[in-house]
């Protein structure tokens, strides 16, 4: 019997919710169907703020929201497209605005690849902006090689030293029963 060929990829993963952990591992139960789990970073507790312009006749025109912040680096047997339409499915199954569960699945890389279409861009345009994502990330794939910035993601971490974003929440595999 002949093995798929498998590929290395990085998904992060932020929450917005009353009930973040239990999301997290909503998700991940999901995720497994089709990817596995080689690494899964620390849990980061972020903030952001965002405007609501339908708010305008309210104090409540800007919003602050505290969630939570992991990557996973992961191999699976898919192809980037297939890989993110599977990560918008499950990002769709467990949204629920009714719930006020916000989540937010990003394919950050897939292996060494640069792509750029209408559906999907690798690596994720973002990714070496936000320090949400470049810190859970470096931990799980630290020498990935960024192929656009020609440099690791240890390095583009130093870029953030300076600035505070967020703090350690908790062990991933130990709060996602690994």
């Amino acid at each position: 019997m002949i093995k798929p060929t498998m590929y290395i990829a990085l998904i992060g993963l932020k929450v917005f919710s009353n009930d973040g952990i239990s999301l997290c591992r909503d998700v991940m139960k999901d995720l497994l169907k089709k990817v596995d789990v080689q690494k899964v970073s620390s849990i980061y507790r972020v903030k952001r703020s965002q405007r609501h312009p339908q708010h305008t006749h309210d104090l409540r025109t800007v919003m602050d929201f505290e969630g939570l912040s992991l990557a996973l680096k992961v191999t699976t047997g898919l192809s980037p497209v297939q890989l993110m339409t599977f990560i918008l499915e499950v990002e769709k199954k467990n949204k629920s605005e009714v719930l006020h569960r916000s989540l937010s699945l990003n394919l950050l890389a897939y292996e060494d690849q640069t792509l750029m279409t209408e559906f999907l861009t690798l690596p994720h345009p973002l990714f070496h902006a936000k320090p949400e994502m470049v810190f859970p990330a470096a931990e799980v794939w630290g020498e990935y090689f960024h192929p656009v910035l020609q440099k690791n993601l240890h390095a583009i971490t130093r870029d953030f030293a300076d600035l505070r974003w967020g703090e350690f929440f908790d062990q991933g595999k130990t709060i996602l029963d690994f």
